[in-house]
């Protein structure tokens, strides 16, 4: 989901453009690592389980905003000119800066956690800003907003490491927050300098279905770490989290090839989509297993040093995410062909179905097991995904060849 914005990256060759928004993505991802990587050394998994429920809004509606900004840039669309687009984004960063307090107000209200509820509306403006930028064919101002971002939020995170100003939690927080800030004016300000985009192609993308599939896979998996949360502990989705955490390589490698591969792939040809699905999930699950291995047997002890605690729930936690992680890296090139070729009713029942498995398997299994049970929604989810897709295509397929033997007797 992260790199589907390097679809406005035209061209079918890697180009700097290309690269520049690589950088760009990367810087995002390392900023998401350093400070969820601070949180948990500052407030071990108890601080870490409330800042990614206090944040869950925000990655929620990230994925929407980024779905539909990058669905339209890829189109040549002027992002102001999309019908009912700015009054959906301003609905959906009020709602979750709203969520985000009231887990504030749940959680203890305590002064960490209202920084990190404040970062949540900045945080989205600063990507539509950027998101503007590839549209203006301009990720080099996007890259520039992004590395600032990332530096003083390591900053931020060094500082409560090795000498916090008032507490470690408030410092790697406010380090975000202040990064935010100053990227968010670098995006405003790059992008209202080059001016407006001409509207290239008028066939813009119909912003209800994305919105619906987006709220539904993401909002699902936040609802199933929500309803954990209470039934079981926070500290065991700050478990959960430690482990993704911990996959960061596993993601970090995966987005980068989509984003070398996704703006250069043939969706019609079928065969090419099959290939690139089945190298990311085959790349991701072996970094995956790598990185588990590396964790568990920790000879330098440096995954120990950053508070990953190697214990049997959470090594189990670690491998069902990575075998639900990598199964969701084959999905997204394949869904690329399914939303272009597919009706849009079609692929929103699918998403819809495996959406729905993930809290109904997230939260019986983990009030038995604890966080090993939060990982197995992920992977129930792509696991329904999947093998629908599966069925829909042998049933497909059957049916065609049925209709071809009734023609030749006819």
């Amino acid at each position: 989901m992260i790199c589907e914005e390097l679809f406005a990256v035209k061209g079918t060759s890697f180009s700097l453009n290309a690269l520049l928004s690589a950088v760009s993505v990367a810087a995002t991802g390392m900023t998401t690592f350093c400070v969820s990587l601070g949180v948990q050394l500052a407030g071990g998994s108890e601080g870490l389980g409330a800042y990614a429920l206090i944040t869950g809004p925000y990655v929620m509606v990230l994925a929407v905003q980024r779905m539909i900004l990058s669905q339209n840039v890829m189109r040549g669309a002027a992002l102001r000119e999309v019908p009912r687009l700015t009054r959906t984004l301003i609905v959906l960063h009020v709602g979750a800066l709203l969520t985000s307090v009231a887990l504030v107000l749940i959680l203890g209200g305590m002064p960490w956690m209202w920084v990190a509820a404040c970062a949540v509306p900045l945080g989205l403006s600063q990507d539509f800003y950027r998101s503007h930028l590839f549209g203006q064919h301009a990720p080099a101002g996007a890259m520039l907003s992004d590395l600032v971002w990332l530096g003083v939020a390591t900053l931020g995170v060094v500082i409560s490491v090795v000498s916090p100003i008032i507490n470690p939690l408030l410092t790697a927080v406010g380090g975000s927050l202040v990064g935010c800030v100053l990227a968010l004016v670098i995006a405003a300000v790059v992008s209202q300098s080059r001016g407006p985009r001409m509207v290239e192609n008028l066939n813009l993308v119909r912003l209800a279905p994305l919105v619906c599939e987006c709220l539904l896979v993401f909002g699902m998996a936040q609802i199933a770490q929500y309803v954990c949360a209470l039934v079981v502990d926070v500290a065991e989705v700050g478990e959960y989290r430690s482990a993704a955490l911990l996959l960061t390589p596993l993601t970090f490698v995966a987005s980068f090839a989509q984003s070398l591969y996704y703006p250069r792939i043939d969706i019609s040809d079928r065969s090419q989509v099959a290939r690139l699905s089945g190298g990311l999930a085959a790349v991701s699950i072996v970094i995956g297993l790598i990185t588990m291995v590396l964790a568990w047997v920790d000879p330098w002890r440096v995954f120990s040093s950053l508070g990953f605690v190697a214990t049997g729930s959470f090594m189990l936690t670690v491998l069902f995410l990575v075998i639900g992680l990598s199964l969701g890296a084959g999905l997204g090139a394949l869904l690329l062909r399914v939303r272009v070729y597919w009706r849009s009713v079609l692929w929103l029942r699918i998403r819809s179905v495996g959406a729905i498995l993930d809290p109904l398997v997230a939260v019986p299994v983990s009030m038995l097991v604890g966080a090993p049970g939060i990982a197995l929604g992920p992977l129930a989810n792509n696991l329904g995904v999947c093998s629908q897709i599966l069925v829909f295509r042998y049933v497909s397929r059957r049916l065609y060849l049925h209709l071809q033997d009734d023609s030749v007797d006819l």
